[in-house]
């Protein structure tokens, strides 16, 4: 058996913003890593990629907390760049945490996430993560897989996994829901798209996730779903995702949404998203226009299965 030693949890943010919708905005330096933590780079021709992105969630403070932790694996010829960052969205706010970047030698199993410098893990039976943790000078954090609740099965590719989730701060554990997902694609014919993740207090946990498309012709509004609630779980093969409105992200000279609309064929679920706070950035690109990495806090209401519920999550946006 691993160790499951608690890492103590030391958090000192300086958090900030202002408007309406507090928004984080970087433009990425080249070759600094810093575009691999935030994954706006648009991968090399022929490369592999897979990516493993964790989200905790906890909406049982107000306002809610999240914790992004993505890793990036791009199989390429002279070997397998890894990418790890994190960023925590807590007070109203975003912020990066860490973002490392290195290359190392080709591997036979490039899909395995592997610890960084300060970004680590604890791997258990099966080579199941149990906890990632963070530490990085004064900045100590720690998210736990603690039980798992349930697994949405993909047409193609890994299942999504959700659990029960901890992370730990000087105050104090902090309850909450872990998302584990497993993404791949080859580049530059696929590319993955956006994800939301959900939660109605305890009664409801929500994940829709762009359907898959060619990059030349991506197609954002085509979503699939799964629920998991006291009423009983669900799952739907096609919804639609409008982005209702737009806003300027001038350092990428892209339009990006500020709210969401979602609705199935049948009815069972409609309604809206909108943003409350973001972390976006600006990647590197030929031209004027550049990729776009985002994570938006959002707040809404939706009527799923008959039933009206205010939601509070998380949208993962990408454009390259």
């Amino acid at each position: 058996m691993h160790s499951r030693t608690a890492v103590a949890v030391a958090l000192a943010f300086a958090l900030g913003g202002c408007g309406d919708e507090p928004s984080l905005e970087q433009t990425l330096p080249p070759g600094s890593g810093g575009e691999a933590g935030a994954l706006a780079h648009a991968p090399d021709a022929r490369e592999l990629v897979f990516d493993r992105e964790f989200l905790f969630i906890s909406i049982a403070s107000d306002p809610v907390v999240a914790i992004p932790w993505f890793f990036r694996a791009r199989s390429q010829v002279g070997g397998v760049l890894r990418e790890r960052s994190a960023w925590i969205q807590r007070g109203g706010t975003w912020e990066a945490l860490v973002q490392e970047s290195e290359l190392g030698p080709t591997s036979r199993t490039p899909w395995r996430i592997l610890p960084g410098e300060n970004l680590r893990l604890i791997i258990g039976e099966d080579d199941d993560v149990e906890a990632l943790f963070l530490r990085d000078g004064a900045v100590e954090l720690e998210t736990r897989l603690v039980d798992f609740l349930a697994e949405w099965m993909r047409q193609v590719g890994d299942p999504v996994r959700l659990f029960a989730g901890r992370s730990l701060s000087p105050s104090g554990p902090i309850e909450g829901y872990v998302l584990d997902l497993p993404r791949s694609w080859e580049a530059p014919g696929e590319a993955s798209g956006d994800w939301i993740f959900l939660l109605s207090g305890t009664d409801l946990q929500l994940f829709l996730e762009e359907v898959p498309s060619p990059s030349e012709s991506r197609i954002p509004t085509r979503y699939r779903g799964w629920s998991r609630s006291r009423l009983g779980d669900g799952e739907w093969s096609s919804l639609t995702v409008l982005w209702e409105n737009m806003r300027p992200f001038e350092r990428a000279r892209r339009n990006i949404p500020s709210r969401w609309g979602i609705s199935s064929p049948g009815g069972e679920i409609s309604g809206e998203l909108v943003s409350v706070n973001s972390y976006l950035s600006a990647g590197e690109g030929e031209g004027p226009i550049l990729p776009v990495s985002g994570l938006f806090g959002v707040t809404g209401t939706l009527r799923i299965q008959g039933n009206m519920v205010s939601v509070a999550g998380v949208v993962r946006h990408v454009q390259r």
